[in-house]
This record gives C-alpha cells, structure tokens and sequence, in this order.
C-alpha cells in the first residue's frame, strides 16, 4: 500500500506545481496586457498624480499639489510665488504701479521707475512659469482625469490661456466628486458626511486646516456657500 501511495505522490506534485506555474504565466499575461500603472510624466514626482479613483481623493489631491508646489519652487526660476499659490489656488496679484504724477519730483520719478521694473520683471517670469506650471500638472494627470478634463465646458478656455488655477480648480473638482453615475444628491450627501466627520486626529495644524478648506471648498462647490 505504502509503495502505491509513494508511487502516485510525484505525479500529484507535479500536477499541484504546473498549476501553479499555469496561474503565475496568466497572472504576467494579464499584467502585460494593463501595462505599467501611471505614475506621472516628471521623474521626480513619481507616484504624486491626480486621478479620479483615488481611495482619499481630497487628500490624495492636496498631497499631490503640495509635492508639485515644492518641486516648482525650487527647479524653476523666479517661481517661489507658486509653492503657496498653488496649495492656495490663489496667485499673488501682479499689479502694474500706478504712474506718476505731472508734479512729481526726481525722487518719486525714480522710485517708480524701480517699481514699474519689479513688475515687468514678475510679469514676464509668470508668463514663462505658466507654460511649464500648466504642462507640469497636465502631466501628473492620469489619462482618466485628463479625458474628464476634456469634457469640461471649461477646458478650452482654462487649456488656452494656461490658466494654471482655472486648470487646479478643475481637477479638484472632477478628484473630489463621485463617479457620474451617482446622482447629485448623493454627491452632496457625500460632501455633507466628509466635512462634517472630518477630524484633527494625528494631523499636524497646517494639514488639518489644508484637509478643512479643501472639503469645505468642495461641499460649497456643490451646495454654494455655507454662510
């Protein structure tokens, strides 16, 4: 009896062995046919993308624009205004100093000569930085957002001037809201439960108050202001 059991043991292993190797070959199949995941276009910033299936997508979205806000403020020139502006969603105004009077003299005339300088000079670096802030995010953006992004009766405008808020305000929007096919009621009860159940706990100060404005600003979005 025992001579029949040892007999049929190697068969069974090697039948249990190329089922398992059977199941390790369609598993590689099936993830060469998905492809890698996307990670983001920037090396430097791999794995900080903005998606529409994040499990936290408030905070997946604050992450990722605090990363991009850094990176920015500290590669490309003159752009120290967007490592808040951008967390923000509010760049500083550039304003053009007011000219001076008829009855001006040589010393207000000088002054505002080094103040019209400083803003032509904040004015041409924020052109150059939009350019390459906007391409930055746009290629952070996961080909699901990016097809969302598209179908904005917005995009056109906010694609053709750079704008690169409009442009943040848009993805936070389609990060924060549930899929389409839940109905804007339910959205909204969904706002109303993350703000109002939303808690400190191991976040510091600065995070805590980030993850507030952000929920408050979405559950305004959808319901208008709150008072």
């Amino acid at each position: 009896m025992s001579e029949s059991i040892d007999r049929h043991r190697p068969q069974a292993l090697d039948t249990g062995q190329q089922q398992r190797g059977q199941a390790q070959q369609q598993r590689a199949l099936n993830k060469s046919r998905q492809g890698p995941r996307f990670s983001g276009k920037c090396e430097a910033l791999k794995g900080n993308i903005y998606d529409i299936s994040s499990p936290d997508p408030t905070e997946s979205f604050h992450k990722t624009t605090l990363e991009i806000a850094e990176y920015v403020a500290v590669h490309f020139d003159g752009a120290g205004e967007y490592r808040r502006g951008l967390v923000d969603m509010k760049l500083p105004e550039v304003s053009k100093p007011k000219d001076p009077s008829d009855d001006a003299n040589a010393f207000a005339i000088e002054k505002w000569k080094i103040e019209y300088q400083e803003y032509e000079r904040q004015r041409v670096m924020r052109g150059k930085n939009q350019d390459k802030v906007f391409a930055l995010i746009v290629g952070q953006c996961t080909p699901s957002m990016m097809d969302r992004l598209r179908g904005e009766s917005s995009w056109q405008a906010v694609d053709a001037a750079t704008d690169v808020i409009g442009l943040l305000k848009l993805i936070q929007s389609n990060a924060t809201v549930r899929q389409s096919q839940f109905e804007p009621s339910h959205a909204l009860f969904d706002a109303h439960h993350d703000f109002f159940s939303f808690r400190q706990l191991q976040l510091n100060l600065t995070d805590y108050f980030q993850g507030f404005k952000d929920r408050l600003d979405h559950l305004e979005r959808l319901n208008g202001p709150m008072g």
